[in-house]
């Protein structure tokens, strides 16, 4: 019996030892991580995810902090959620006091500057952030050099002018995520570059010659994707577009009483607030704003996949006489809301080819760019006709949870409770324990 004893006695620390040495060898093989922040602040959002998932082959991160700093240990965490996903994610620290000279070289200027690697490519980021990275290896994605071409030589917005209508502040926006621009006037050329990856026609205002219309014909028959946008004034131009698409758009100007809740005076100027379930707008809850825009319908859908991607509210109507101080809806000659105002096709065979048509241009002009959404709207548009949905701009989440409020209930039971009841349970404990010990 006694020895029987002695064995339990010995084996039950010893399994005891055995169970926790593989605990802790398991706990080096398998890590498992849950964030348990409200909305994952704390790990990659959905478009990071699917764009590292689509990574192959080595990534080499080159970062220009000391590793010890506490921005180090930031730069750390932040890099630690992508190589979660890709373990062949490689983070090197480099003191810049350590390496001065390099430094120097790199024209390394702000702290934590990183520069990433993959497949002999390099990009910048200036200041490390999760939106800052994923635009960086989304641009290294980008293998081939493809671009945007602006349409010119009919009175078309220059993505590199400077005036207030014309779209050379969009254009930089574009080139930060590795989307370049440039304008092609096809009275100058045989046809299209190859390397087109999207056709802009941005408000023109003269129809193409015949060669030219030709040019553009051969080019959307060959599966190329478009943006074109018009105004009001300007929709009788590209008549042999508009019914090659089967689009009619409708006479007047957009006008829209919603806006008088958002302290908007301009009868045309018309806030969007709701977006339809279109990958260009998933996620997007931004207002963004259209001013004198075109209301437009197709008249032909065979063969398209198509989305009502901005429409107005039910309190908007095309508006067929000069906005003066007062306007109202006439039912003999006007259109009552909701109104399209930009239309997304994909080609039912494969959703290869992506055409976007709208009745407004200057949303994206240097003087509205700035305005709501309009900025992330544009990038989203051209992410999409490019073919790189999962580009889609990374939502900001807000460190919602560091927020606690109570009201004063609440606040007052907790008071109540950590002030008397607390108190009185541990002196009733005391006491009881006392008073049993005293009468053993």
């Amino acid at each position: 019996m006694q020895i029987s004893r002695r064995l339990n006695s010995l084996i039950f620390p010893l399994l005891l030892i055995v169970c926790a040495g593989l605990i802790a060898w398991l706990s080096t093989q398998k890590i498992f991580i849950m964030d348990l922040t409200r909305d994952n602040r704390l790990s990659l959002s959905e478009p990071s995810q699917v764009l590292i998932k689509k990574i192959k082959g080595e990534i080499i991160i080159d970062v220009y902090v000391n590793r010890s700093d506490q921005l180090g240990e930031r730069v750390k965490l932040l890099i630690d959620r992508y190589q979660r996903l890709k373990p062949d994610l490689k983070l090197n620290f480099i003191s810049p006091e350590e390496n001065p000279d390099k430094v120097r070289e790199l024209a390394i200027r702000y702290p934590a500057e990183m520069l990433i690697q993959y497949q002999g490519q390099t990009e910048r980021v200036e200041r490390p952030s999760e939106q800052a990275i994923t635009n960086a290896l989304a641009k290294l994605l980008r293998k081939d050099d493809r671009w945007l071409v602006f349409l010119s030589g009919h009175g078309e917005r220059d993505p590199a002018g400077k005036a207030n209508f014309d779209m050379s502040h969009f254009s930089a926006q574009l080139l930060k995520r590795g989307l370049k621009t440039q304008t092609l006037n096809l009275s100058e050329t045989k046809a299209l570059p190859e390397n087109t990856s999207v056709l802009v026609i941005a408000d023109p205002q003269k129809d193409l010659l015949q060669e030219e219309w030709k040019m553009v014909d051969q080019y959307l028959e060959k599966g190329g994707n478009l943006l074109w946008m018009t105004e009001p004034d300007h929709t009788e131009f590209f008549r042999p577009l508009a019914e090659k698409l089967g689009v009619t758009f409708l006479p007047g100007i957009v006008v829209d009483a919603s806006g008088q809740q958002f302290n908007i005076t301009q009868p045309d100027l018309i806030p969007i607030t709701s977006y339809p379930d279109h990958p260009i707008s998933k996620n997007f809850n931004l207002t963004t704003l259209f001013p004198q825009s075109a209301a437009l319908s197709l008249t032909n859908s065979q063969g398209w996949n198509v989305t009502s991607l901005i429409t107005s509210s039910e309190r908007s109507w095309t508006e067929t006489s000069p906005i003066k101080d007062q306007i109202k809806y006439d039912e003999d000659y006007e259109q009552l809301g909701p109104l399209t105002l930009a239309l997304a096709l994909s080609a039912k065979a494969d959703n290869s080819q992506r055409l976007l048509i709208m009745g407004d241009s200057d949303f994206l002009s240097n003087s509205y760019l700035g305005n709501g959404g309009n900025l992330d709207l544009g990038i989203r548009i051209m992410n999409w006709l490019s073919g790189d949905d999962q580009l889609i701009n990374i939502p900001f989440r807000a460190a919602s949870d560091l927020d606690f409020e109570m009201n004063k209930t609440a606040s007052a039971v907790i008071g109540l409770g950590f002030l008397i009841v607390l108190p009185f349970l541990f002196l009733s404990t005391g006491v009881i324990i006392w008073w049993r010990r005293k009468n053993l």
